[in-house]
């Protein structure tokens, strides 16, 4: 996938999440399934989770170098989404880092601009970096290892995906 399908993925993705929220009653959105994440709570763990990746196409090159470069071709978006599967069928939870914390936020909507500054910043980002850039760095993932810079965006566009579907089975 070039780059320029990846953005068109990652806006897709970030507005129909956005999209699917914004139908929702306030309310709804703050009440948790059970055990499991309420809608408020996957918005903000995605979030969490996409704004350290987003951060990475600012860092130099320099700085990337000291993961290593990837060893191996670069892996496809199908490989990425197996690999990832792989590790939650195993019962992969949120680092805690990484765990959903609503508490201070009355209206979902508030999360927005904040999920709409992500993809910005991912979009401005990307523009500084190659096709060739794109699989001649790497960095770590904290479930998955490595990933190359492609491969983390991959991850990203079916991170959030996963979310959305769970989401979409709240609200059904």
């Amino acid at each position: 996938m070039t780059k320029p399908e990846i953005i068109i993925l990652l806006r897709a993705v970030f507005a129909d999440t956005q999209r699917v929220i914004a139908t929702q009653d306030n309310q709804k959105c703050f009440e948790p399934e059970g055990e499991k994440w309420s809608i408020a709570q996957h918005l903000q763990h995605l979030i969490m989770s996409a704004a350290p990746v987003a951060s990475i196409y600012k860092q130099p090159k320099e700085f990337l170098l000291s993961f290593g470069q990837p060893t191996m071709g670069p892996r496809g978006y199908d490989e990425v989404v197996e690999t990832y599967q792989k590790v939650l069928a195993k019962g992969l939870k949120a680092p805690a880092a990484f765990e959903p914390k609503v508490d201070n936020i009355s209206k979902v909507s508030d999360l927005f601009p904040n999920w709409q500054m992500i993809i910005s910043k991912f979009e401005e980002r990307l523009a500084n970096w190659t096709e060739e850039d794109l699989d001649q760095y790497q960095v770590p993932h904290p479930a998955i290892g490595l990933l190359s810079l492609r491969e983390m965006l991959y991850f990203t566009i079916y991170h959030t995906k996963h979310h959305l579907k769970s989401i979409q089975r709240i609200i059904k």
